[in-house]
């Protein structure tokens, strides 16, 4: 490149304008980006405590059902070793861990305790309950529950109110209870110091039996001056997926925002450097000037289409930007939809950029997306009406055709919950039709520059012209497809 021409470029305040401005875009949409995953980070933190308390509660009652079955025994006996065997026999019926009570010595005077205690010397692991009672005064006696461990385990499996979380249960840092059974019997590798920090608050650690991060939560269980640890790990995988979503999206933001400022610099340094030759080939020929003027003109017009081409709107940016950190506060699923629609429309983008036609199904599929972004931002105060007939779904038209028209609709329309924008889609005779209810903006002037600019593209490909009419208080946008 000539020496001029680069000193020239770089004594420009445009290039230093776009400099500062994409600078500055970086910087908000690296903000914005901290800021939403924070927030984004906060519910999660919330999501995962409130699973980690519904199953842990549900564990519990699992536990508390077995105990108070033992105390319903005891009281509705009579104490009477004959009519604890008929209770038994009923309780059987109802689930059949409760073959497993027996009568057994007690060694506690206080008749309305009861004991939590594991077995784990055997080859079938236990949890025993016991609930102390006096029988014909033959001295203490207490109702014995041995519950196996491996059959807690699929009633804790079955229980359809466990769900996205994992049940541990330990005692003096010994796995009582845990998915896998070899675990049983082994230490929790935590103090007792370390439950009394963790306890009642969420913190994230690696699960070594699913191989992921989890985030783990810890409720104590006092039983008969016994302290018993319940621990709830609730894997982050999902969690992930909704943060690398969001963060996906504002890395799209910047990313277009800086192949535009590219792209952009890269026209203005090929404009100054041709328009620089073009005045030395002056002063030596006139008639090669003619020839390069000529020339000029063409690469201009051609430059002209692909910035037609080029993108959306910056507002839809930045507005799409505030209405994904509402849905990420409020509606993180919807959040998630949210961000994959906006990267499937710079995703077309990059796509389309180096063709003068696409399919009406690529054009609508694109468009769809556009209207669902909108539609969140305006809600109700937008109502789309899309009737294409199937056979026309593959003839073609410029990119971005049906998005501008439409966007043209949302542009110039005041609109309101009891006045929506209603907006027909179809098609007839070789041709795509975009209505709307004509209720234009009182302090917004149109200046038509948009559909212009539609029809100019047109005229490179056909000699068909588009038509824009207003009739019977409707506004009426009519292109050709071929």
């Amino acid at each position: 490149m000539d020496r001029k021409i680069r000193s020239k470029i770089v004594r420009s305040p445009f290039l230093w304008i776009g400099v500062v401005v994409l600078t500055l875009i970086n910087i908000f949409s690296y903000h914005k980006e901290q800021q939403v995953i924070k927030e984004a980070e906060e519910k999660v933190i919330l999501m995962a405590k409130n699973t980690s308390i519904n199953n842990i509660n549900t564990f519990k009652s699992i536990l508390y059902n077995y105990i108070d079955k033992l105390k319903e025994l005891k009281r509705i006996t009579a104490l009477a070793e004959v009519d604890i065997n008929e209770g038994v026999e009923y309780l059987i019926e109802e689930d059949s861990i409760f073959a497993n009570i027996e009568v057994i010595h007690s060694t506690t005077n206080n008749s309305n305790s009861y004991a939590l205690n594991a077995l784990l010397q055997d080859s079938v692991k236990y949890l025993q309950i016991t609930v102390p009672i006096a029988i014909n005064n033959v001295g203490n006696k207490a109702l014995s529950l041995k519950i196996p461990l491996n059959e807690l385990h699929k009633k804790v499996a079955e229980n359809k109110s466990l769900s996205y979380a994992y049940i541990t249960l330990s005692y003096n840092n010994i796995y009582i209870y845990h998915p896998n059974e070899l675990k049983i019997g082994l230490s929790s590798i935590k103090t007792e110091q370390d439950n009394e920090i963790e306890k009642e608050t969420v913190s994230k650690t690696f699960s070594d039996y699913l191989g992921i991060p989890v985030y783990t939560y810890y409720e104590t269980l006092d039983i008969d001056d016994q302290t018993w640890i319940i621990a709830a790990n609730v894997p982050d995988i999902s969690f992930n997926e909704l943060i690398t979503n969001i963060r996906r999206a504002f890395t799209y933001m910047g990313l277009s925002a800086s192949l535009a400022f590219s792209f952009i610099l890269f026209l203005g340094i090929l404009f100054w450097q041709k328009e620089f030759i073009k005045r030395q080939q002056a002063e030596k020929d006139k008639i090669k000037l003619e020839l390069k003027n000529e020339l000029q003109k063409q690469q201009v017009l051609a430059t002209q289409l692909e910035q037609l081409k080029a993108g959306l709107n910056p507002h839809f940016l930045f507005n799409s930007l505030s209405s994904l950190k509402v849905l990420v506060s409020k509606r993180p699923e919807e959040a998630k939809k949210f961000a994959i629609a906006l990267s499937n429309l710079y995703r077309y983008l990059l796509k389309q950029q180096n063709f003068d036609l696409t399919t009406l199904a690529e054009e609508l599929k694109f468009s769809q997306d556009y209207i669902y972004l909108q539609q969140i931002r305006f809600q109700n105060r937008i109502k789309v009406t899309i009737d294409i007939d199937s056979e026309d779904l593959n003839k073609q038209l410029p990119p971005m055709s049906l998005q501008l028209l439409i966007e043209n609709c949302i542009k110039h329309t005041r609109m309101t919950e009891n006045e929506p924008l209603e907006i027909e889609v179809y098609t007839a005779s070789n041709y795509l039709f975009v209505k709307n209810n004509y209720n234009p903006h009182t302090h917004i002037h149109s200046s038509g520059i948009g559909l212009e600019n539609l029809s100019k593209r047109y005229s490179h490909l056909t000699n068909i012209p588009c038509s824009f009419t207003i009739e019977n208080n409707h506004f009426a946008a009519k292109v050709p497809i071929f």
